[in-house]
């Protein structure tokens, strides 16, 4: 079974008093994306009427608004499933009745980002940006560098689908500049899960553990 390390946790989505404990049994992937929009360059007294860095920030844009699938994986559902019997009334209602509730659930996934909205998707970071090294040059070009991290369901190349679809412009062009898919998904019906559940047990007192 695959040991990844995680976090040990008192106040995560609405638990009520108790410590978490999780046990990573999958490794989400990475890629760093390379976003390059082109328009025409020149000398800001003459602006033209649409620029590479407009161009770029329209990109942005629409990834912000098109983000990756909700995607509940088997450790997140075992996850909730745990997390549900301690939380608090509104989170237990909704994790005990996903079927009904998913919806929800990406909404509030959505509005909050952080590790909540890590689990159920393969996440965006807008991470560096470039354009003219001067401030009265426009640039040709405009490029943008995002860091991904690739739900278990995800690989390089659906992610990569998944942004070209979302910008939808020929004029922006989207490249991989690295990355590795997930890793597949452990089992928690082992010894080396009921192993490695006990030790963690015994180190935090009283602590829930879940995948």
């Amino acid at each position: 079974m695959k040991k990844n390390g995680s976090f040990v946790l008192k106040l995560i989505f609405g638990l009520m008093g108790a410590i978490y404990a999780v046990i990573g049994v999958t490794e989400k992937g990475y890629m760093d994306v390379k976003i390059t929009a082109k328009g025409k360059g020149g000398h800001a007294s003459a602006p033209p009427a649409s620029q590479a860095m407009g161009r770029l920030g329209r990109a942005l844009h629409r990834l912000e608004k098109k983000p990756m699938p909700f995607t509940l994986t088997k450790p997140a559902l075992e996850m909730f499933d745990v997390m549900g019997r301690e939380s608090t009334f509104l989170f237990r209602l909704i994790f005990a009745n996903l079927w009904c509730f998913a919806p929800v659930l990406n909404l509030i996934c959505r509005l909050s980002g952080g590790e909540l909205n890590a689990l159920v998707r393969t996440t965006v970071a807008f991470t560096q940006m470039k354009g003219s090294q001067a401030s009265n040059v426009i640039p040709p070009t405009a490029e943008l560098v995002s860091n991904m991290r690739l739900n278990p369901y995800d690989t390089i190349d659906t992610a990569l689908t998944h942004l070209r679809r979302a910008v939808d412009d020929e004029r922006v062009e989207i490249t991989a500049i690295g990355g590795v898919n997930p890793s597949r998904i452990s089992s928690i019906e082992c010894e080396g899960w009921e192993r490695v559940s006990r030790a963690v047990a015994s180190t935090w007192k009283g602590c829930i553990v879940s995948p």
